[in-house]
């Protein structure tokens, strides 16, 4: 978090909530990511590709159950150049039906980690 969201906490009257509601968010966030990567590493060989439609489909009736708004972000975020885990397979013109492959996690793990401790023994 940064120090505008902790800041939050020092707002009255409704700060406390209003970071209890955001770190809620984010944890989500962070949950749909892992079962995202989970569901796509068991479904790929099979499947071959797959779009946030078939995600949604897929993990619909689980505990989460992320809306497909929730999905397209994460695939979003995942298919961002930075970080580069899933690709575009074929796109297609509803943005819910492009399919993505899953490449390269344990390199993008392995840089991700690198650049983080890379910043974080700048601050030192």
């Amino acid at each position: 978090m940064d120090a505008q969201e902790i800041a939050l906490l020092f707002q009255a009257p409704e700060g406390s909530s209003k970071l209890e509601e955001l770190i809620s968010e984010k944890q989500r966030e962070q949950n749909l990511i892992k079962q995202i990567i989970s569901t796509f590493r068991k479904e790929q060989e099979m499947l071959q590709s797959i779009s946030p439609r078939d995600m949604f489909l897929l993990l619909r009736m689980t505990d989460n159950s992320p809306s497909m708004e929730e999905i397209l972000q994460v695939f979003a975020l995942l298919s961002k150049d930075e970080i580069n885990v899933l690709k575009i397979y074929k796109k297609a013109p509803a943005e819910e039906n492009t399919t993505y492959t899953m490449k390269n996690v344990k390199s993008t793990i392995n840089r991700l980690k690198m650049i983080a401790n890379a910043i974080e023994e700048g601050l030192e």
